[in-house]
């Protein structure tokens, strides 16, 4: 299942100043029950016969943007961004199609 979240949000921030555009925090609840078939269901036997579990789990992520300004046209920094894309890239490799998907 793939699920979708959009912010918008227009900044002016001035170079190498940072700007947090937003979060989102999602939080899943898993509680299971497991136990002997049949003993874990008989009222008094079924303490001794059978576990139960409860999860919480929080997933938080913020985004944070920290723009810098190119006056000029330097290759050495061209290919410096361009390798940083890459490693990101290398990181998340579903990202590039994922984002293209929900163009």
């Amino acid at each position: 299942m793939i699920s979708q979240r959009k912010v918008e949000h227009e900044i002016r921030p001035k170079d190498g100043e940072m700007s947090l555009l937003g979060g989102m925090v999602e939080q899943h609840d898993t509680q299971s029950l497991a136990g002997i078939p049949g003993l874990s269901q008989i009222p008094i036997l079924k303490y001794l016969f059978s576990q139960k579990n409860a999860e919480v789990t929080d997933n938080e992520i913020v985004f944070a943007v920290i723009p810098h300004i190119v006056r000029r046209r330097d290759p050495g920094l061209l290919y410096q961004c361009r390798d940083q894309v890459e490693r990101l890239n290398s990181y998340l490799p579903y990202c590039a199609t994922s984002a293209a998907a929900f163009s």
